[in-house]
């Protein structure tokens, strides 16, 4: 049998460089030619690499004129870490580059309106120390050392990181990155993660021009966000934990035991991620909100919302509470309330492409700035994969039927295309044809 292989190569190559460029052209402060080229360059080592580990990429694709792999890894380490432009608008600009190239239809609405995701995922900080006791800024290997020294005190580190992404849905339940932004206890800029969190809120809603619907999990469940939120008068479903406490029939009660103590409006089926549908019985109601007695602030107004309650028929499973000021009056409007908190699983989808495929979060430097544009980098080879995934393109559909092929051939293929089996059958392509994917690359450099 003749081996499946990705004929269509230039089309990826010429693809993310298309897109580098057209960010590139539209942030009128970048003029050096060769940081394009180089971000260009390492969008397409980290989608063939699935990796953001420095060692990996400058052996994935030549890397500028170093004669050996620690030379180049040092020289992107320092371009990461100096080189003169910003990242996040670069990022900004490649989003709507992105935004431009997929078809009008790629994007999921309900009543007209976007859907915007917000959630945060976690990286474990990794660490090397060096001569003195202190954390590596490079990668480079370690030898064992032949001595034994004994430091009087180890560096307090932090435990780890706090990624915060907003995503507008696209359809097949796939979240296009709007907006990210980093948090730790360390730092050197940022040390509240409410303020942080709503400032990607902001900004992800400013990018759609407020014509958007908000889905968040109870991490977003803070009454201060709420008050905001109805401020401003954004639609939003968003989680809430079973410590909110309810105004019903002049008294605060936790609302759990009030909707116990309402009649069901009907049976609903909520579906979780990759769980088995579970029948739900509903409850609906209208009150004011405050934080459980004693986490409750009083300077901030009790909003009032409308509350879905859903209590699952058999097993374990705890009850779903979402808040929203969309209208509940029927049935059918519950449920699609309810499907609309579904489709928050498109994020955790996103993240789980990024940590498995990408392997956003396994990054070795330290450097504040290098950190973020590594995961800008990330972000952007991901969207490079959706704008792949969902082309019209004659040339990329073609790409994507070589892609199936190499995959049924070599690989376990689930019922659809997903961004994951795309990744992964460039890596396998690249792995047979390292010189031809070089080539393809040189022809845009």
């Amino acid at each position: 049998m003749r081996p499946a292989t990705i004929r269509q190569r230039g089309f990826v190559v010429k693809m993310c460089s298309g897109l580098m460029r057209e960010a590139a052209g539209h942030y009128h402060r970048l003029q050096d030619p060769r940081i394009v080229r180089r971000m260009n360059w390492l969008v397409l080592a980290i989608l063939l690499a699935g990796s953001v580990r420095l060692n990996l990429l400058v052996q994935t694709l030549p890397y500028g004129t170093a004669t050996s792999v620690k030379t180049a890894e040092t020289g992107l380490s320092l371009f990461l870490a100096t080189a003169q432009y910003d990242g996040r608008i670069l990022f900004a600009r490649y989003r709507e580059a992105v935004r431009r190239s997929l078809p009008a239809d790629a994007f999921q609405r309900y009543r007209g309106k976007a859907l915007v995701i917000v959630d945060g995922t976690d990286y474990a900080k990794r660490s090397r120390r060096g001569k003195k006791g202190k954390q590596m800024q490079y990668t480079t290997k370690v030898r064992a050392s032949k001595r034994k020294v004994q430091f009087p005190q180890k560096p307090p580190l932090s435990p780890g990181y706090v990624d915060l992404w907003a995503g507008v849905l696209l359809r097949g339940r796939q979240a296009l990155p709007l907006v990210r932004q980093l948090c730790s206890s360390t730092h050197p800029q940022f040390v509240s993660q409410n303020l942080l969190e709503e400032a990607v809120i902001w900004s992800a809603l400013a990018v759609l021009n407020w014509e958007a619907i908000l889905i968040a999990d109870r991490g977003f469940r803070r009454k201060a966000l709420l008050v905001k939120l109805l401020r401003r008068s954004v639609l939003f479903v968003i989680r809430l934990a079973d410590n909110i406490h309810v105004l019903h029939q002049g008294e605060w009660r936790n609302i759990l035991e009030t909707a116990r103590s309402l009649k069901p409006l009907g049976a609903v089926t909520w579906k979780e991620g990759k769980a088995h549908a579970r029948p739900c019985e509903v409850v609906v109601l209208r009150a004011r909100l405050r934080e459980a007695p004693g986490e409750d602030d009083p300077t901030q107004p009790n909003p009032e919302l409308n509350l879905v309650v859903l209590f699952p028929l058999g097993g374990n499973a705890e009850p779903l509470l979402l808040a929203t000021p969309l209208p509940i009056q029927t049935l059918t409007q519950v449920r699609e309330i309810v499907r609309l908190y579904e489709w928050r699983w498109a994020i955790e989808t996103m993240f789980e492409n990024l940590k498995r495929e990408l392997h956003l979060d396994e990054f070795m430097v330290r450097d504040w700035l290098a950190i973020e544009r590594l995961l800008w980098a990330g972000a952007m080879s991901y969207m490079a994969l959706l704008v792949l995934r969902l082309t019209e393109r004659s040339a990329g559909q073609q790409c994507l039927k070589q892609i199936l092929a190499l995959l049924r051939q070599r690989a376990v293929m689930g019922k659809q295309l997903t961004v994951g089996k795309i990744r992964e059958a460039m890596a396998l392509d690249y792995q047979d044809n390292k010189s031809d994917w070089w080539a393809a690359l040189q022809t845009v450099t």
